[in-house]
């Protein structure tokens, strides 16, 4: 019995202590409300895919029971789901374990958390809940509204990521040219057989050849002749002019072969006689090793009498052997170029050939053909023969995959832009291209490094979809920057949520969106930026008239919640 007394007496002290414990905790819960919760932001707001919040909260004095714990969960209320932060530990001056120690005498704390936003979350509530424990016993508070959520303004932002269509260089006629030399012994201006061998001349041959019968239109011939500067001048100014016309009586004999009949106009040849080459001496000289060269080339400055440089340099009689031997030689000569137009095929010849014989078409003929074509089937259908028939040509692997794009194939356009970059690595196009493939994919940070791969290129699709993905990542600073002077609908969106509602509104008036249902919604919400309520609503009216349902919008958009009470505001939405 005495054992027994003993333990009863113990459970009824343990009772005792666990109702005084359930009482000093239920005192906390009737004073809840004595707490005093601040938000920040509030209404809380959407930035990149999170939501964040701070929350200072202050306890009153006597609140707090020196033995007590508390946890406290925030967490957002929405379509009858909840989202909770991290949860906060505290506890009383003379509790165990681990939480932030709130006095007796009262206390204070800040907390900041994230959530991953979700669909839904614009029309929420910011709630806290919390369970107090105290001597082993445990009292749920009932969950406390502190604020309202979310403004997600940057949902507005226009996913209009563009790919690029890499363009031909189709002209119809294509200017061509090839040049030669034709090099002399010293005072003569007779064309050697020797010279007619060397590498340029035959490929002159060949390119009159070539373009001759009709392939071609010759535009003329260009001509520099000129002598090495030693001997008389007068005599090297006749010599220099002598051996202009050798080369033109060469080409006119090859012309004829070819019977290119362009060559017999009077104007087709012009010969620029030069005389003695000093400059080609100079440079020669620069380029060479000869004894003594920097005193020559200062003789070159030194004098501007072209008999004394002359004279000066044979002086120098050892040096002047060499000079003969070397440099010379390289200044008796006439240089040439001789200028064409190939001739190419019209429009209406290359849509004939397109689809009956694509194979006689160039790579060029056929970008050109394809991008005269309004249906998509036969543009891919043309670029696809392109891909078959000029492999190595990335243009037309590129653009195979953006009409793949357009069809949402994915997997298919990934495969021709994949190829493109392989056959032109670093493209800004392609780069830009397979940025909109890993987007469409989700992968929004490798998307990143494409566009940013891409950006210096300065392709305006480049920029409008970097500062798209800038605007999802929260990066508005960046986003403004990547936008530059765009008038656009996301320019005026980036500016706005980079805090320029000035710059915002100018951008967005002299955009194609100004007077659009989106556009004047856009322009309510920058005139909430501006504490401008009859903007807000005027903007809000030309809105929905456009469309009626930005009504339903903007009766939940929390961004006006500061206007939920303004009667003309109601009058706009209700």
């Amino acid at each position: 019995m005495k054992n027994y007394g003993l333990i009863t007496l113990g459970a009824s002290m343990v009772l005792a202590a666990a109702i005084s414990g359930c009482n000093s905790i239920g005192k906390m819960e009737s004073n809840a409300s004595t707490i005093k919760y601040s938000v920040t932001p509030s209404p809380l707001e959407l930035h990149s895919d999170s939501v964040e919040v701070t929350i200072n909260g202050k306890y009153p004095d006597k609140y707090f029971v020196k033995g007590a714990t508390l946890k406290v969960t925030p967490y957002l209320s929405f379509n009858g789901k909840e989202t909770t932060f991290k949860a906060v530990d505290f506890k009383g001056e003379a509790a165990d374990g681990d939480g932030k120690v709130i006095a007796y005498a009262g206390g204070s704390y800040s907390y900041t958390g994230k959530v991953k936003y979700e669909e839904g979350m614009d029309v929420s509530k910011l709630m806290v809940k919390a369970v107090a424990s105290a001597k082993g016993s445990d009292k749920e508070f009932p969950p406390m509204e502190i604020a309202l959520g979310v403004i997600t303004t940057p949902l507005l932002a226009k996913d209009e990521e563009k790919a690029i269509m890499a363009k031909g260089s189709y002209v119809k006629n294509r200017p061509v040219s090839v040049s030669g030399d034709i090099h002399y012994t010293i005072s003569q201006s007779n064309v050697r057989t020797s010279e007619l061998s060397e590498d340029d001349i035959k490929a002159v041959k060949d390119f009159i050849k070539a373009n001759s019968g009709g392939k071609a239109v010759f535009t003329g011939v260009e001509i520099s002749s000129y002598a090495s500067p030693d001997g008389e001048q007068k005599m090297n100014g006749r010599l220099a002019e002598n051996r202009g016309k050798g080369a033109i009586t060469f080409l006119k004999k090859e012309f004829k072969k070819a019977k290119v009949d362009g060559a017999k106009d009077k104007d087709f040849f012009k010969n620029d006689v030069v005389g003695e080459d000093w400059d080609g001496f100079k440079t020669e000289m620069e380029k060479s090793t000869v004894e003594d060269k920097n005193l020559i080339l200062k003789v070159l400055t030194m004098y501007d009498d072209l008999d004394k440089r002359e004279e000066e340099i044979k002086n120098m009689a050892k040096v002047y052997v060499e000079l003969a031997d070397v440099i010379l030689p390289k200044l008796r000569r006439a240089q040439f170029t001789i200028k064409a137009e190939i001739i190419g095929r019209t429009p209406e010849e290359i849509k004939a050939l397109v689809f009956t014989t694509p194979d006689s078409l160039s790579a060029d003929e056929l970008i050109f053909a394809a991008g005269q074509e309004e249906d998509a089937t036969k543009q891919l259908q043309v670029f696809k023969s392109a891909v078959k028939l000029y492999p190595q040509d990335w243009r037309a692997a590129n653009n195979t995959g953006y009409l793949l794009l357009l069809e949402n194939k994915l997997d298919e356009a990934l495969v021709q832009f994949e190829k493109a970059d392989k056959l032109s690595p670093k493209n800004a196009v392609v780069n830009n291209n397979l940025g909109v493939i890993s987007r469409l994919k989700g992968n929004y940070e490798k998307a990143l490094d494409y566009y940013r791969a891409a950006a210096p290129g300065g392709q305006s699709e480049t920029q409008q979809n970097l500062g798209y993905l800038q605007i999802m990542s929260g990066d508005y600073a960046d986003a403004v920057g990547s936008y530059g002077s765009a008038c656009t609908f996301n320019a005026a969106l980036a500016k706005l949520l980079n805090d320029d509602g000035e710059g915002a509104l100018t951008t967005l008036e002299c955009s194609e969106d100004k007077e659009s249902a989106i556009g004047y919604y856009l322009k309510a919400v920058i005139a909430t930026k501006m504490s401008d309520g009859g903007a807000v609503v005027e903007n809000l009216k030309s809105s929905i008239a456009i469309d009626p349902s930005m009504k339903a919008k903007a009766a939940k958009d929390l961004v006006f919640n500061q206007y939920s009470g303004n009667a003309d505001f109601k009058g706009a939405v209700e």
